[in-house]
């Protein structure tokens, strides 16, 4: 056999619980600050900070840093796409309704 035969493609080695709450909860509660004053203004939330990777059978393995940047551009950002069906692709639009680019995920092995 040869090697890299018997190896899986993917090896878990460990996960981590990451909890989004908050800073979800801070950037709903910026948007309703900012929107009261007709004035819509990007925002933006962090966290960074790191955390216990524990393995399949529970014991702590590692560590991993992270940094998350949840941003809203309400209103400020705007992208038309349209799908297409037929070939699972999808066409990225500008404002004035011109392609800009078209994405199609490629299957295994392309």
């Amino acid at each position: 056999m040869p090697p890299g035969d018997w190896m899986p493609s993917d090896v878990e080695i460990g996960s981590a619980t990451i909890s989004i709450a908050n800073l979800f909860n801070e950037l709903i509660s910026s948007i309703t600050d900012s929107t009261e004053d007709e004035e819509t203004i990007p925002t933006a939330k962090t966290l960074k900070d790191e955390f216990y990777i524990t393995s399949p059978n529970g014991e702590p393995c590692g560590k991993i840093s992270v940094y998350i940047r949840m941003s809203c551009f309400g209103k400020l950002i705007v992208t038309q796409f349209q799908m297409n069906l037929n070939d699972k692709s999808v066409l990225f639009k500008d404002k004035e309704g011109k392609s800009l680019y078209r994405y199609k995920k490629a299957g295994k092995g392309k």
